[in-house]
């Protein structure tokens, strides 16, 4: 949910990059949903031209972006212009340290980690904590994918893990005088996505902070969030205080024709039958007209009936998912769950092919979709499309829409049934000077 007055979020994924539309859709869902103050993704997979554009289509106003090295890699944490952010540091390709000042003046630090995923180089990213932590005294928070876990419960899996990395890794957070937040929601938050005994799961992704953080912050809260398209799910930290204000969301907006109708297995049909149905009488541009309203109307039946909004089937298929893996008890990667797992992808494509279309822009490129940005663009095409009035043959203005609409199919009226020359003279007498 969002965050309630008081209370600001921020939001970290190992998004697994940003090539699919199911990815970029459901990181949209993500920033719509739960509305991030501070939203950090890990292997994006991304240049920093490409982030930029990603920035601006989530509806952010700055960002901090480290390129992908290759086809792996990338770190971007964006925010919205309402909160001031200095980068304090920035490691290729391991965390961004950032200090946030709230209006009330209070300062605090958050490092948004991807912890080194070679075992035997480890030790050298908690070395690069415990440097941080060396040069600040202040609340801080680390949070992110550190690829370790605490202890051997948070690995289920064939194999056990080694206690050397665990170790290592509770005495870094120890010399840091960091403790583990906690969490609600599904314990485990990286899935292999293999079948059977081949299965492992590991929590992988948490928040983690100091005595000051904590003191600062009168409510803080850690939420695995269930996430599809990346075998990693997103960590949501939502944290209040009096004096912190809530930052500015992101609003949705309406479209009556869907591209992402199309999909649908019985959008042809249903558009063939209600064209055929029809109305009794010969053809004529009236009966034309009355055809295409009732098909609309028929259209938008079906979309609210049967094909549905995107966003309330998502929210019923993750809190499956959610119960699922909450709920686990061996090690199975359940038919159920892959099932679940498709139709969310399908979902999120869906959701991107819809804003795809309500923004319109010639350089939107496949992964980037539309926020607040595209909204204002979308509101002034609107704007601009709109019939304000016709001029009458005495000159005078027509403001009234039931009116116009008259004007109109009496001219389209005459223009189907007037000989050409006509016609054109018509025309040229409406056009104002």
């Amino acid at each position: 949910m969002a965050a309630p007055p008081g209370a600001m979020n921020l939001l970290s994924w190992n998004c697994r990059g940003l090539g699919r539309d199911s990815a970029v859709g459901e990181l949209r869902w993500l920033v719509k949903q739960y509305r991030p103050s501070l939203l950090f993704l890990s292997e994006t997979k991304m240049r920093e031209e490409r982030v930029k554009r990603l920035m601006w289509s989530l509806g952010y106003n700055g960002c901090l972006a480290v390129n992908c090295e290759g086809k792996s890699g990338g770190l971007v944490l964006f925010w919205p212009m309402e909160l001031y952010v200095s980068l304090q540091s920035l490691c290729r390709p391991n965390f961004i340290d950032v200090h946030v000042k709230l209006e009330s003046g209070d300062l605090w630090r958050v490092t948004f980690v991807y912890g080194e995923p070679k075992t035997e180089q480890r030790h050298i990213f908690w070395d690069r904590l415990r440097f941080l932590k060396a040069q600040w005294d202040g609340p801080w928070l680390c949070t992110g994918d550190f690829n370790e876990v605490l202890s051997s419960d948070e690995h289920l899996g064939a194999s056990d893990r080694g206690e050397a990395q665990m170790r290592l890794f509770r005495e870094c957070l120890e010399d840091c005088q960091l403790v583990d937040l906690g969490f609600c929601g599904p314990k485990y938050t990286w899935n292999n996505r293999q079948r059977g005994e081949c299965n492992i799961r590991v929590r992988l992704d948490r928040a983690v902070a100091n005595g000051q953080f904590t003191q600062l912050f009168e409510d803080i809260q850690v939420e695995n969030i269930v996430t599809t398209s990346s075998d990693h799910y997103a960590v949501l930290l939502s944290i209040s205080r009096h004096d912190v204000r809530k930052y500015r969301g992101i609003n949705r907006y309406n479209f009556r024709y869907e591209a992402a109708w199309c999909r649908a297995p019985d959008y042809v049909e249903k558009v063939e039958k209600c064209w055929k149905e029809g109305l009794p009488g010969p053809r004529s541009l009236q009966t034309t007209w009355a055809k295409l309203n009732k098909m609309a109307r028929q259209l938008a039946k079906w979309n609210r009936e049967s094909f549905g909004f995107p966003r309330k089937e998502i929210n019923k298929l993750e809190k499956q998912l959610a119960r699922l893996r909450t709920n686990i008890t061996t090690r199975i990667y359940s038919q159920e769950e892959r099932d679940i797992e498709r139709r969310l992808c399908e979902l999120f494509e869906r959701e991107e092919i819809m804003a795809r279309q309500r923004s319109r822009v010639d350089w939107l490129k496949a992964g980037d979709r539309n926020t607040s940005f595209f909204q204002a663009r979308a509101t002034g095409r609107r704007r601009t499309n709109r019939i304000k009035y016709l001029l009458r043959q005495d000159g005078s203005k027509c403001e009234e829409q039931d009116e116009i609409r008259e004007m109109v199919q009496d001219f389209y009226t005459d223009l189907f049934t007037s000989e050409p020359r006509t016609h054109v003279n018509q025309i040229l007498e409406a056009v104002p000077s």
